[in-house]
């Protein structure tokens, strides 16, 4: 018989391949996973399962003979294992710590651009002036073809910045991008600060078009101390400060050194700006007017900074994405948002979840996309205290919102009734819908039902997520049975904290003319 274990290399590699892909794209609605990561983390995730395979296929070798082994268990146990990493990457934005520890292990498979000098593979370490010297070897030839570079992932000495800021002054005028994010992981602050003025005196003047300082712990001091860099770039487009400690103080020095006129993605995540902070930068959106891709996520900003970023938004007709997640906007921020989004009609994706926006706020933010946004194909509006009393204005949304491909309603109260009236607007029509998530919603059977029949005649629909809710045994086994005579099983998500209902129970809940199960169908 044909051996099926184990794959080639070309099969590995496509393997690798696609879980990045989809790890970019199925990252959605849980934790973000970056493009670079993704292509690290798959690799990491494929060398494992591989293990897990080989395990495996030796074990049952040893059972029943060479001879008899075709290889069938050990591909079965790498696709299982693949996808059980898979899943704990996209739930969290990471893996176990115990296989975390691998990572360096594994072989990326990944497109190499020739243009970028790179120095992030491998394991985080202190690269001293001993280390510069190696692996910066490939700049020291004046005729070098590279335009872009990436030090990440590596925390500089004093005296390896002297050296590579050396390099990178006599390159600086062909460069149009660079990736300083977490260069200075663990190294004390005064040490820390010289490493960012030399790079960004060493920079100063180039003609960047994107320049990263994510994962560094700047606070006021480090934006400072990057100051002569910032204020030098006319024409940059492309600026990310995400896990950067950026306060209210910081925010101020960003303002103040950044010219935001050509700005087109502007990035802050996990930051504790605060009001002040949001209100300042603020005054840099209000510049950026042709801003597409704006994310202020994580930062503790209130009502008030929410009102002053919506202010600065209406400004940003050319916005395609927007990601304001876990804030503390409240029902006012999504009033001042409503108005925002009516000045947006190139929105095609939109990330509002954990804002605390509740009914009367989200109603305002359907309202305003509902006569927007054409091109809408993302919308997560998890955690906002959704009850099932917003469900109409979600299918008034949902039908004229055809191009969705992706909608997250979870962690909200939406019960059974909410879930079968969305899930009923998504029926017709909605060809290009790949992912639904109902989490932690309160959903018995009868929604659960719903949701499956809503989704199971889509031809590219990818994850249908109903995780810790209370679908009976006789349910899930219906929702089973509608997906498998459609897309198939495999788009439903693991249910692992799902809480067997009562059917009777379940029936009480739903008054009869909310439409019990036989009126889904």
């Amino acid at each position: 018989s044909i051996r099926l274990w184990p794959p080639g290399a070309r099969t590995r590699s496509h393997v690798v391949n696609r879980m990045a892909e989809n790890l970019k794209s199925l990252s959605t609605f849980y934790q973000p996973v970056e493009p670079q990561e993704a292509a690290r983390v798959a690799a990491l995730v494929e060398e494992r399962a591989f293990e897990e395979g080989e395990r495996e296929d030796q074990e049952v070798s040893g059972v029943s003979g060479s001879g008899r082994n075709n290889g069938s268990s050990a591909v079965r146990i790498y696709a299982k294992q693949a996808s059980r990493m898979m899943l704990e990457v996209l739930k969290t934005g990471k893996l176990p710590e115990k296989e975390k520890e691998k990572a360096e292990e594994a072989q990326t498979a990944i497109d190499v651009d020739p243009q970028l000098f790179d120095i992030s593979g491998g394991s985080r370490d202190v690269l001293d002036r001993e280390k510069a010297e190696e692996v910066f070897q490939p700049l020291v030839d004046p005729d070098h073809g590279f335009t872009k570079v990436r030090l990440s992932n590596r925390a500089f000495t004093k005296e390896a910045a002297e050296f590579a800021g050396r390099l990178l002054s006599r390159c600086k005028e062909r460069l149009v991008g660079a990736d300083l994010s977490d260069i200075v992981a663990g190294r004390p602050e005064p040490e820390a600060l010289d490493v960012m003025s030399i790079f960004s005196a060493a920079l100063e003047g180039s003609d960047l078009r994107f320049l990263y300082l994510s994962n560094n712990a700047l606070g006021e001091k480090g934006v400072r101390a990057f100051g002569s860099l910032l204020k030098s770039q006319k024409h940059l487009e492309d600026l990310r400060f995400e896990n950067n400690g950026i306060s209210s103080d910081a925010a101020k020095a960003i303002v103040e050194l950044v010219s935001g006129s050509k700005l087109r993605t502007l990035h802050f995540h996990n930051n504790m700006s605060g009001d002040l902070g949001a209100e300042r930068i603020a005054s840099l959106v209000r510049q950026a007017t042709a801003l597409e891709d704006f994310k202020l996520s994580s930062s503790r900003v209130g009502t008030k900074g929410a009102v002053a970023l919506a202010e600065a938004l209406q400004a940003c007709s050319s916005l395609k994405k927007l990601d304001l997640r876990d804030n503390i906007f409240g029902e006012e921020g999504g009033f001042a948002l409503g108005k925002a989004f009516r000045t947006q009609p190139l929105l095609e994706e939109l990330y509002l979840s954990d804002l605390g926006l509740q009914n009367a706020g989200v109603q305002a933010v359907l309202e305003a996309l509902e006569t927007t946004a054409p091109k809408l194909s993302v919308l997560d509006l998890g955690n906002n205290d959704i009850s099932t009393s917003c469900a109409p204005h979600l299918v008034r949304f949902l039908e004229k919102k055809a191009a969705l491909k992706k909608l997250s309603l979870a962690e909200n109260e939406l019960k059974d009734k909410g879930v079968i009236l969305v899930s009923n607007a998504l029926r017709q029509g909605h060809d290009d819908l790949e992912e639904l998530d109902f989490t932690l919603n309160d959903v018995g059977s009868d929604g659960a039902i719903a949701a499956a029949k809503a989704v199971t005649t889509k031809p590219r629909f990818k994850l249908l997520i109903l995780e810790s809710n209370h679908i009976s045994a006789k349910g899930l086994a219906s929702v089973r049975s509608v997906l498998a005579s459609g897309v198939g099983t495999s788009v439903l998500a693991p249910l692992e904290d799902n809480e067997l209902g009562d059917e009777e129970d379940e029936a009480e809940e739903i008054d009869e003319n909310d439409g019990p199960n036989e009126e889904v169908g």
